[in-house]
């Protein structure tokens, strides 16, 4: 004998349900409502029209039973955020860092920091062992 679900009727499929990029949508949303307390005219209409079309998306994830798309749209989502913060944090790193110098590989396109020592001199890559030549001033 097969055991039912008592929670769900048969054949209906569970919603997808929030997460990350949901939440982050919601902020951008919530923001925009503050801003549109101070904003008015045209403007406001735009912030106002955003708005809507952001929280009908974040309702249109919600209640979604594309699982795979909707985890594709996260993953997406995640990959684009943990890409900026890693551009986020070198360029901060190579403002506060002086005594560095930051040079990217042109075989890999790894981001090697070296001590700032002027002049010409040959380094090898630690991640492919590509052997480039870089000037320093």
């Amino acid at each position: 004998m097969q055991q039912r679900n008592h929670h769900r009727p048969e054949g209906e499929r569970l919603r997808y349900g929030t997460d990350e990029l949901y939440r982050f949508l919601l902020w951008v949303s919530i923001i925009l409502a503050l801003l549109r307390l101070i904003v008015r005219g045209i403007v406001g209409q735009i912030l106002l029209a955003s708005i809507l079309l952001i929280m009908g998306w974040c309702i249109f994830r919600t209640l979604s039973c594309n699982h795979a798309a909707r985890r594709a749209e996260n993953r997406a989502y995640l990959r684009m955020r943990r890409r900026l913060g890693q551009f986020v944090r070198l360029q901060y790193r190579r403002v506060t860092d002086r005594e560095s110098a930051f040079r990217v590989c042109p075989e890999c396109r790894a981001v090697l920091r070296m001590h700032r020592q002027s002049g010409e001199r040959e380094v090898v890559c630690p991640r492919c062992g590509h052997r480039f030549e870089i000037h320093i001033r």
